[in-house]
This record gives structure tokens, C-alpha cells and sequence, in this order.
């Protein structure tokens, strides 16, 4: 890239000494135009680098790497200082969403204060992950969650939104517009980013869920296309997650969108009853099985999982879903034993 960038100043360059005639003026001119195109150059170069290296250190640490999600204002805004203030030890990942609605716990409104704390924490040297339960793209922003973000859409929608140019794909498009604003803003501070959009769309519940899989593939793969070649934003991580549900589990390898367009596949998983644990193991195999290749990751738990599971199996990061749930399921001791040793 930076051979590109030198063959084209030195074209513009030679083209300039013809033309202008101070030589002085000339040499001022062309190295201005090094300049940019050395700028254009390491802002192509810089960005993949930046979410390779966060994929490296994710999979290649010894131990599996303890998060928390967190908000701006809300019930559960100072999850993660709380693990630093009742343990003494920092959560390595800053989880976040980006928001939707007027709640204070995930206000569409706040989206600057977020990417500050998302920005504060990388230059901490954590590391980000976030999140989006979009509004269905039939509406706008704000949305609430029962009428917004599960109202399903009709099978001529989807056809409607997955097809390039029509009005709801428009729509949906200005509404992706709002999020890439923000990921520029991290790409520009070199700052690589676990973005996590349409989880679980295995099970009922999202507007993005459908029965018919294919309509969640084309619309995970229409969205990684829109922010990476229409933005040009490369610094990220692609984490498709899914929900660990009996009842549809059977079915969650057809929702898969493939390899090419994922770089970790994630796993929300919570116990059936207060008193179960979740079944780790039957949710692995499966997923060993969709995507071989590919890091394993536990993107929203509860219960957290014991250290013999951790030891068994490599998730290489864990991300419990707000302070609310981490501490009615599991004990002080128990998640301060888990975030001092992983």
C-alpha cells in the first residue's frame, strides 16, 4: 500500500515540475502530496492491523480473557467499576450498547458519552466489544423494546429491506449510518472493536430472527458490506452470537452466515432455573462443529462458568451481561475468584 502511495506522489510530482515554474514552489507542493497520500495510505493500512492484532490477543491468551457489560446512565452503568472497587482487579473487556431508546439503560441519546467510556477504556488498554439491538428499520429512532426491536417483519419486508436501493433499504441504511459514524471515529483513533450485531437470531425475540435462515445470513452479510466497503471501516471484529435454547438449538447451524464473513463465533447462554447450570459442553460441540476454525467465545452469561469448564474448554473471552444478573447468580467470592484469576 505505502509503494501505491509513493508511486502515485511521485507521478503527481513530476507533473507539477512541468507546470510550475518555481522550482522552490514545486518541492513545497510535492511533499504536501506525499503527505496525503502517506496519510490515505497508513488510514488502509493501519485499520485491518489494528483488528488483527485484537483477534490475536483474544485467542492467543493462556487464559480466557473476563469482561463486563456496562452502560451510561441506568441501573447498570458502573458494572465494571464495581468489579474494580469489590475485587481490585480491572475487567479486561468493556462490553456496551449502542442504543435504541429513550431508557436510561440503553439511551440512543448518550451515544457520544459511550464511545468516550469505550475510548477511555481502550486507552487503559481494554479492550471494546458492542453491541445493537436496532430498532426494526420499518420505524425510527427512539423505538421501545416490546414494539421496536421484537416487532417482526413481514416476509415482504425483508425481501424489501435485503434489496439494494428500495425505500426500507434506504432506511435501514440511515440508520446504519448513525453507527458507522461512531466505529469511524474509533477507526480514526486506531482503535479495533468487537462489534456484535443481530445476536441470537437463532430464536424468536429480534426483529433480524427469522425461520427462514436465510434472511438473517443476508442481512448480517448486507451489513458487514455496507460498513466495510461503502465506510471503509476495517477496524473490526465480527462476532456472530448466538442463543442457547433447547428448544431451537437443533436448528442453529443453518443460521450460520460463514466463515469468510465471521471472526468469532459467540455463545449467550443462561441457566434454565436459578439452580441449573448451563450446559457449556453441549453448546460447544455444536458450535466446534458449525465453525471449526473459528475462537469461541462467551458473549452474554450469568452464571458464570467454574474453572474446571474453563480449563476444559477454550472460550476465549466471557462477557456476563450486566451487574444485576453476575451477582444474583453467582457469589462475591466466585466472581472475584474469576476476574483476579483469568
Amino acid at each position: 500500500m505505502f509503494s501505491v502511495a509513493a508511486s502515485a506522489s511521485v507521478k503527481c510530482c513530476r507533473g507539477l515540475t512541468q507546470r510550475v515554474q518555481s522550482r522552490w514552489m514545486a518541492v513545497v507542493i510535492c511533499k504536501l502530496i506525499a503527505v496525503f497520500f502517506v496519510q490515505v495510505a497508513w488510514g488502509l493500512e493501519t485499520a485491518p492491523i489494528v483488528s488483527n492484532r485484537l483477534l490475536e490477543e483474544i485467542t492467543k491468551s493462556p487464559r480466557p480473557l473476563f469482561g463486563m457489560h456496562d452502560n451510561v446512565g441506568g441501573d447498570q452503568t458502573d458494572g465494571f467499576e464495581t468489579i474494580t472497587k469489590q475485587c481490585g482487579v480491572r475487567p479486561k473487556i468493556l462490553s456496551m450498547e449502542f442504543g435504541f431508546s429513550a431508557h436510561p439503560n440503553e439511551d440512543y441519546r448518550r451515544r457520544a458519552l459511550l464511545f468516550d467510556k469505550l475510548k477511555h477504556a481502550s486507552q487503559q488498554g481494554g479492550l471494546i466489544t458492542l453491541s445493537w439491538h436496532q430498532c426494526n428499520p420499518t420505524l425510527d429512532e427512539p423505538c421501545t423494546f416490546e414494539h421496536g426491536v421484537q416487532k417482526p417483519l413481514r416476509s415482504e419486508d425483508w425481501i424489501s429491506l435485503l434489496s439494494d436501493g428500495s425505500a426500507l433499504n434506504q432506511k435501514w441504511k440511515s440508520q446504519v449510518d448513525r453507527l458507522a459514524r461512531y466505529l469511524t471515529s474509533l477507526q480514526d483513533a486506531s482503535i479495533p472493536v468487537l462489534l456484535r450485531p443481530y445476536h441470537e437470531a437463532n430464536i424468536p425475540g429480534f426483529w433480524w430472527a427469522n425461520a427462514d435462515a436465510k434472511y438473517s445470513k443476508q442481512l448480517w452479510k448486507q451489513l458487514r458490506t455496507y460498513l466495510t466497503d461503502h465506510h471503509g471501516i476495517k477496524n473490526i471484529v465480527w462476532v456472530w452470537s448466538v442463543s442457547f435454547h433447547p428448544k431451537y438449538w437443533a436448528r442453529v447451524g443453518e443460521y450460520y452466515p460463514g466463515d469468510d464473513v465471521v471472526d468469532v463465533v459467540g455463545l449467550d447462554i443462561y441457566p434454565p432455573t436459578r439452580d441449573d447450570e448451563p450446559d457449556f459442553k453441549r453448546a460447544w460441540t455444536a458450535l466446534k462443529h458449525i465453525a471449526p476454525s473459528k475462537p469461541l467465545a462467551l458473549t452474554e452469561v450469568s452464571r458464570l462458568p467454574s474453572s474446571q469448564e474453563l480449563q476444559t474448554r477454550k472460550w476465549v473471552y466471557v462477557v456476563p451481561w450486566g451487574k444485576t444478573m453476575l451477582f444474583r447468580d453467582n457469589t462475591r467470592s466466585q466472581i472475584c475468584n474469576a476476574f483476579s484469576i483469568y
